[in-house]
């Protein structure tokens, strides 16, 4: 058996953002590698709520989401990140928030 590497590991001083998803929303977590702790978390009810937009998600609301989290990093001189996904499948709405935190100046 030969041993695979992981690629996304490699990086062990720059954060996660773990990603969780539902039918109604979508639950981000920025950890830190070294001591396992969360340094903020995110979803998208909090910020549907906010801006009193629809309770539901869309790739839109997801995008933006995506942005905001880039935005909320920057602020805590956090460039570059290991975007992890949990097996789920990279398009519609995973996807438009990974372009929104790449617009947000996110580096992964």
């Amino acid at each position: 058996m030969s041993k695979r590497k992981n690629k996304k590991f490699k990086i062990k001083n720059s954060p996660k953002l773990i990603l969780k998803y539902s039918n109604n929303a979508l639950y981000i977590q920025i950890i830190d590698n070294f001591t396992s702790k969360i340094l903020f978390s995110y979803s998208t009810l909090y910020f549907l709520n906010k801006l009193k937009q629809r309770k539901y998600l869309t790739c839109t609301s997801s995008f933006l989401i995506g942005k905001q989290i880039g935005k909320l990093c920057i602020q805590y001189q956090i460039k570059k990140i290991i975007f992890d996904r949990s097996n789920y499948l990279y398009h519609g709405k995973i996807k438009a928030l990974a372009n929104g935190l790449r617009s947000g100046g996110l580096i992964f």
